[in-house]
């Protein structure tokens, strides 16, 4: 067997290199507003290469993880778009499902090492429909967040229009919006997730959304980042 990530030989989906270098996490947060898309930035609690470590804790205050008065959204995200661009493109495949899981267990079920809030929160991930028979990978991200304060909601947030964005202008983009449906009562406030941001604009369109039925939505959580 071949390791997904360099081709080495491996006795599982992943060599052990491999999993080492997955395993350093890259926390970095993106601002969204509806005018403007901020740069992101890195957090406290990272050294300079952005690498998350567990032992070294992390400026909640900073990172403030509430609702955002001012119409923004925060969006965190675990790793530089670059170093798993291939990986975030096996989810086409169908060995795409293990590769999510692996990456899910590296980065949104560590989630919990560093932010325990004391109130109840829901993890929606957007549009997660199960395409060609094979698997949600927004899904396989949300399921892995679960916690004592955190439980996913699946089949909640559904894209009425299933244009495909990849590839496609920041004009189209704007112009083609996903036109999201909410489909169950949600009770307390979210976190949204998606396996990569570009514009934002699929993440700022779900959160209007929710804010329309008076729902709070606390930030969204990605893989990476493609503005890196």
């Amino acid at each position: 067997m071949r390791c997904f990530n360099c081709g080495a030989f491996a006795l599982l989906d992943f060599c052990y290199a491999c999993v080492q270098e997955l395993g350093e996490l890259s926390l970095n947060v993106r601002e969204l507003e509806a005018s403007s898309l901020k740069n992101s930035k890195k957090l406290a609690g990272m050294d300079e290469n952005l690498s998350f470590h567990p032992n070294k804790s992390l400026d909640l205050e900073q990172a403030n993880f509430e609702l955002n008065k001012d119409h923004k959204l925060k969006v965190y995200s675990f790793y530089r778009y670059s170093d798993i661009k291939h990986l975030l493109l096996s989810k086409h495949k169908f060995y795409g499902y293990f590769i999510y899981h692996f990456l899910a267990k590296l980065s949104f079920a560590r989630f919990k090492e560093f932010f325990a809030p004391n109130v109840k929160i829901s993890a929606l991930p957007l549009d997660d429909r199960v395409e060609n028979h094979l698997y949600s990978h927004s899904a396989i991200l949300a399921k892995y967040l679960k916690s004592k304060s955190i439980k996913p909601i699946f089949n909640a947030i559904k894209a009425t229009n299933k244009i495909k964005y990849s590839g496609k202008s920041l004009d189209f983009r704007k112009k083609n919006k996903r036109n999201f449906k909410l489909l169950k009562e949600i009770k307390t406030p979210v976190i949204l997730v998606d396996d990569i941001i570009t514009t934002g604009f699929s993440m700022l369109e779900a959160k209007k959304l929710l804010e329309k039925y008076k729902i709070k939505v606390l930030f969204g959580l990605v893989l990476a980042d493609a503005r890196e």
